[in-house]
């Protein structure tokens, strides 16, 4: 993390400066991560992805992607559930956490995700940033329609040979 004038860089991916375009970057990267640790199926011996889309369109993602509900064109299989806005602010706060939230305690893909990491060191380099950059990315995060289903150590949720989604409509 480096200090310059009134913009402070994360990683040499993240500006926070006050124009929101912090947020839309560590919100892309958010975006990529989950769906490059989308698992593999794990029947007949199939190892194709539970998603449809190349690692080269998934590393171009945008938030189209996340708030198209024709699942079928990006999953082979997934089962889904809406999400309430109690639970959806819940999902926001475990990606997302806020300054005091709890710290995944053995998190399975989190460490390796670039948005994590970022995030991770935004909370310990500058929290007082902590706050805006939540208020930009809550904004952002509430224009998807989904994300993976929320648990404690990892980004998804495989049920048989299913992934799990939270919807928001």
């Amino acid at each position: 993390m480096r200090r310059r004038g009134g913009t402070l860089k994360i990683k040499e991916s993240v500006t926070v400066n006050g124009d929101g375009d912090g947020a839309v970057v560590m919100s892309g990267s958010f975006l990529m991560d989950i769906l490059q640790k989308c698992g593999n199926l794990r029947i007949a011996g199939a190892q194709a992805s539970h998603c449809r889309l190349s690692m080269g369109e998934r590393q171009d993602i945008t938030q189209e992607v996340l708030t198209n509900t024709h699942l079928s064109m990006i999953f082979n299989q997934v089962q889904y559930r809406t999400l309430m806005r109690k639970k959806w602010a819940d999902a926001f706060d475990h990606y997302f956490s806020p300054l005091d939230g709890k710290i995944l305690v053995q998190p399975q893909n989190f460490p390796s995700m670039l948005y994590w990491g970022n995030w991770s060191e935004l909370k310990n380099l500058c929290p007082t940033a902590v706050g805006y950059m939540r208020g930009q990315l809550r904004l952002l995060f509430d224009q998807l329609l989904w994300v993976p289903q929320k648990v404690l150590d990892r980004v998804w949720v495989y049920n048989r040979s299913d992934i799990s989604l939270g919807l928001h409509f």
